[in-house]
């Protein structure tokens, strides 16, 4: 059997990945210890998005921890993963290798996920289940709570614009402030040319006006 406990327990705990009440980042992490166990693995994990993980998950059957990096063989494999090969092994020594699969979430970027177990060959079966996990894992709400909230493409090209215009509006507002700054400065300077100080005043009042227009 591929799986110590049976690939019908792994099989079987896989529609849990989409309930609905499962939506937090706590429940992201019991899940995925959950499914180390169900699945028979040694170790799980998962980094997000590809190219430069913000977030890199490792489970074991009791236990998940936060590290800071993913594997070091993270960039071969993603490359390898682009390319169309829909599973990837990378040797590791006395196990039977960590096998990859790809898993993006909707509206988001891709990550890795992977999983590794004590020295059994990797089968055809093993890298059907992988795939059929990772679809199911990347529509997982819990997963949306565990990477953070999406931003809708339409919804942030529309809030930029909306930027945009305010900040036009608040540059044109201010060059009307410093306009009326150097203006008054310039008037006042002949009205108080026989006082050297006050002048030099006025004189770095209307600088700094012209230098920030």
């Amino acid at each position: 059997m591929p799986f110590p406990g049976g690939l019908t327990a792994g099989l079987a705990f896989l529609p849990t990945w989409l309930q609905e009440e499962q939506n937090d980042a706590a429940t992201f992490d019991a899940l995925l210890r959950s499914w180390v166990r169900a699945s028979g693995w040694k170790t799980a994990g998962l980094a997000w998005p590809l190219g430069s993980p913000k977030l890199v998950l490792v489970a074991h059957p009791d236990s998940v921890e936060t590290r800071m990096q993913p594997p070091t063989e993270w960039h071969d494999v993603g490359n390898s993963l682009t390319d169309a090969q829909s599973t990837v092994v990378w040797q590791v020594p006395q196990s039977s290798g960590r096998l990859y699969t790809l898993f993006q979430p909707p509206g988001r970027s891709a990550g890795l996920l992977w999983v590794e177990r004590e020295s059994e060959p990797w089968k055809d079966e093993d890298r059907v289940y992988l795939r059929l996990s990772a679809r199911l894992i990347e529509r997982s709400q819990a997963l949306g709570a565990r990477i953070g909230p999406s931003i809708d493409p339409e919804r942030l090209q529309q809030r930029l614009a909306d930027a945009s215009i305010i900040a036009g509006r608040m540059a044109h507002d201010f060059d009307n402030i410093l306009t009326g700054i150097i203006g008054f400065a310039d008037l006042t300077l002949p009205l108080i040319a026989a006082n050297p100080q006050p002048a030099n005043y006025v004189q770095e009042i209307a600088k700094v006006g012209q230098a920030t227009g």
